[in-house]
């Protein structure tokens, strides 16, 4: 009885590693971006209420990017406030590291859009983050 399970895991193991593999031509994974190589967002809460709200984008070269970053706070219902807005420009990227204190009564979250466009100013593509 072992010898026939032996033989029988034996060659199932022999097709499997016999079998090719085939990706599927129309595949469901594609880039995400198209110019924009990182792109990152972050509140960070800190003592006392502080909060480091941040946002980061590095690009191809040969493009130029508008970073925004909103902070929005709700008080419990589904809707957002925006609270203050920074904006950052680059041709290689883009940063934005803020502090702002918080009230306690609200929920926050930022809100962070890089726009990509080529030299000539002409749109290319945008993504949007958020953080809690």
């Amino acid at each position: 009885m072992k010898r026939f399970v032996s033989f029988l895991l034996t060659l199932v193991l022999a097709i499997s590693l016999a079998t090719p593999a085939f990706a599927a031509e129309d595949s469901l994974v594609q880039p995400r971006f198209k110019h924009i190589i990182s792109f990152g967002t972050s509140i960070t809460y800190g003592d006392w209420g502080i909060a480091t709200c941040s946002s980061s984008v590095i690009i191809d070269s040969g493009y130029k990017v508008t970073l925004v970053l909103t902070l929005q706070r709700s008080s419990g219902n589904d809707s957002w406030e925006d609270v203050e807005t920074w904006s950052a420009a680059g041709n290689a990227g883009a940063t934005i590291s803020e502090r702002r204190a918080l009230y306690s009564q609200y929920s926050y979250r930022v809100k962070s859009t890089a726009t990509v466009y080529d030299l000539d100013g002409n749109w290319i593509e945008s993504e949007s983050q958020i953080d809690y």
